[in-house]
């Protein structure tokens, strides 16, 4: 396999590693990556065409470059294993509030469960998780929009508030405890909810042990069970 890469990357950045990494995935095709030229909060981003495509943010720092470009590349090997997406429900249920947010936290989710502990394992860059996480947490705006979303009443407004600590839990395999410190009383009991859920489900390393999580996820959150995509 290759790296096609189709922006500028600093001089001294090795690929050794996660040529590695790829063979220990048994990805075995070569990966186009283009630059994303989106939102600065997303930094990476799959397209499973052939061959597949990701776009990474760019950084001239070059282990946070790898972590995005592993990030990535792992989702790319969970979908090729039969690690599958998440489709919409038929109307009306897609229209409640906070549907389509919850959707994508609960994909990303099930999907990173398998992934940050097989990047933390290798030893590739988080730091972006870490700084991503302790931003989105430290602007009052943010937690006061989980607030109420957690109280209002809408299954899916609770749950996506749920699933996105749940997410930022995940994100930080050796540093929970700072996240712990960074919720207000305010969203206490939501990350009670997600501990618990998470501790319910353990590890998962198997796709038995991915699709047991994704029911214990909706039945403790009370939501309809989704179908996987399929193309």
């Amino acid at each position: 396999m290759a790296f096609r890469v189709r922006f500028p990357i600093p001089e001294n950045m090795s690929w050794v590693r996660l040529k590695d990494y790829c063979s220990e995935l048994g990805l075995n095709r070569d990966i186009i990556i283009w630059e994303l030229e989106e939102d600065s909060h997303v930094l990476g981003n799959v397209n499973m065409v052939d061959p597949p495509v990701i776009e990474i943010k760019p950084t001239d720092d070059i282990s946070r470059l790898e972590g995005r470009i592993a990030h990535e590349i792992t989702h790319v090997s969970l979908e090729l294993h039969g690690y599958r997406n998440l489709a919409e429900h038929s109307e009306p249920i897609k229209n409640e509030v906070k549907y389509i947010s919850f959707l994508n936290q609960f994909a990303n989710l099930l999907h990173h469960q398998v992934l940050y502990p097989r990047l933390s394992a290798i030893g590739f860059s988080l730091a972006d998780d870490m700084d991503l996480v302790q931003s989105y947490y430290a602007a009052p705006a943010n937690v006061q929009q989980m607030r109420q979303a957690y109280y209002s009443g809408e299954r899916f407004a609770k749950a996506w508030v749920v699933v996105s600590i749940m997410n930022d839990l995940i994100r930080l395999p050796d540093n929970r405890h700072r996240l712990v410190n960074l919720i207000t009383p305010d969203l206490m009991d939501a990350l009670n909810d997600s501990q618990e859920i998470l501790q319910e489900i353990g590890v998962v390393n198997t796709l038995e042990k991915y699709g047991q999580s994704k029911v214990i996820i909706e039945q403790r959150l009370g939501i309809p069970s989704f179908d996987y995509y399929i193309e």
